[in-house]
């Protein structure tokens, strides 16, 4: 059967709550303390939601990486503590499904669909995104359960993690 590059799934078993993994996912509180050096949501009317306020489906997002990039975007979907999607870079999504285990852990599903599928792309937007995912996972991991910063936060070599990296 012949490899589907248009998105991929990546699970994480968590021992946290699963409202702790959805705030983290849906606030721009959370999203810094394990994801984006910079994370700001803005409700359609332009007003800018507070670091713990939960971002609405509808509001725009403007994320900073540690590495100089930005990127933006817009909140598709979000059903608490289940489920928050958004756009990602043009074409894709990113959805986060959330769901809590019988063991008491939870479970957080990411999911990247609409990768563009072309030979010229397949590196950076499934192969980059899905490494740089694993590895935000983990960071989301260390941080919830441990308390620990996982990420790299120089600047020049927050990017190492990238399949294009260039040192």
């Amino acid at each position: 059967m012949p490899y589907d590059w248009s998105h991929f799934h990546i699970g994480m078993h968590l021992q946290t709550t699963q409202q702790a993994v959805f705030r983290a996912w849906s606030t721009s509180q959370g999203l810094e303390s394990f994801f984006i050096r910079q994370a700001m949501f803005t409700s359609p009317e332009g007003a800018p939601r507070r670091p713990d306020e939960v971002a609405h489906a509808g509001d725009s997002y403007h994320f900073k990486f540690v590495h100089n990039f930005e990127l933006g975007g817009q909140v598709l979907e979000v059903d608490e503590p289940n489920r928050f999607k958004f756009t990602f870079g043009g074409t894709m999504t990113v959805a986060i499904d959330i769901s809590a285990l019988e063991d008491g852990r939870t479970r957080c599903l990411l999911t990247q669909g609409g990768i563009p599928t072309d030979e010229s792309e397949r590196p950076y937007s499934h192969m980059n995104c899905r490494s740089c995912w694993i590895y935000f996972l983990m960071a989301l991991k260390a941080r919830l359960e441990h308390g620990i910063e996982l990420r790299d936060l120089n600047p020049q070599t927050a990017d190492a993690v990238s399949v294009h990296f260039q040192p």
